[in-house]
Parts: structure tokens; C-alpha cells; sequence
């Protein structure tokens, strides 16, 4: 498996695949399309972005400065790659990247199903935010420590 910055050619390949990462988690067909619009890849607001592949793309992770924090955004993995490092290495190099632009933490905001990923990488939960796909569906805000 190799990281690798993404090609803006790539994001409708991207988008698919956080598509077919959310759907993993067993979302109806019609809450998947009403996720479209915020999934949707776009270059122009790419941040950081990396990808993970090894002769197909397997994740996407896009790194935003915010103030002394990073921002892990769009954090997916193809469903045929999860539970097999390819999260954990995508965070490591978020985590890496944060610490040589001189951030202090990362943030997130996490899919609920998600939480316990990454609890398990050190994160806490510190809050939660109504979804803007449904104000009533909290999503876990979190953080950890630059290390």
C-alpha cells in the first residue's frame, strides 16, 4: 500500500468510494443520496487531501488547518479494504502532517458507527453536532493530542 496527494481528476473515483464507505454501514439507499452533497469530493476544498491505494484506491483523507488544529475530514475506506490499516494509516499520516505544519491537535467530527475507531486511536469524544442531513442524528465531536 502506498499514500499518495490525490489528482483533482480522481474525485468523482473518490466521491463513489465515500459513498460505498458510508453504505457500509448499512444506511438506506435514501439516506445515502440524502448525503451526497456533503460527501461529495471537491478539489477546491481539498485542504490536505491523501489517498491510500495499492493498485486500487482503498481510503481518502483530507487534512484542513484550523487555527493550532488539524481537521480530519472525509476519512473512508472501501468497504473491500476496512479493518485492514488502511483508517489507521490514514490517520498517521494526518497526525504526521499536523505535527509538521506545527498543529497542536486534531479534530473531527466522527460517523457515529465510527466512534469506537477512533477511540481506539486515542481520540475523545467531546461533544456531539446535529447532522445537516438530519438535525436529529447527533454526530460524536472529537479530539486527541498531536503525536
Amino acid at each position: 500500500m502506498i499514500l499518495r496527494a490525490p489528482h483533482a481528476h480522481e474525485a468523482a473515483e473518490l466521491t463513489a468510494l465515500v459513498l460505498r464507505s458510508k453504505a457500509s454501514w448499512g444506511y438506506s439507499a435514501a439516506f445515502i443520496e440524502a448525503c451526497r452533497e456533503e460527501l461529495t469530493v471537491r478539489p477546491e476544498a481539498w485542504g490536505t487531501p491523501q489517498i491510500a491505494e495499492d493498485g486500487a484506491v482503498l481510503g481518502y483523507v483530507e487534512l484542513h488547518e484550523e487555527g493550532r488544529a488539524g481537521r480530519v475530514g472525509h476519512l473512508f475506506i472501501d468497504p473491500s479494504a476496512q479493518r485492514k490499516g488502511v483508517g489507521t494509516a490514514l490517520l498517521r499520516w494526518a497526525n504526521d502532517r499536523a505535527r509538521v505544519l506545527g498543529l497542536k491537535r486534531l479534530i473531527l467530527e466522527s460517523e457515529p458507527k465510527a466512534e469506537s475507531f477512533y477511540l481506539k486511536a486515542g481520540f475523545l469524544t467531546v461533544g456531539h453536532v446535529a447532522s445537516s442531513v438530519d438535525p436529529e442524528r447527533k454526530l460524536p465531536v472529537m479530539e486527541r493530542a498531536i503525536f
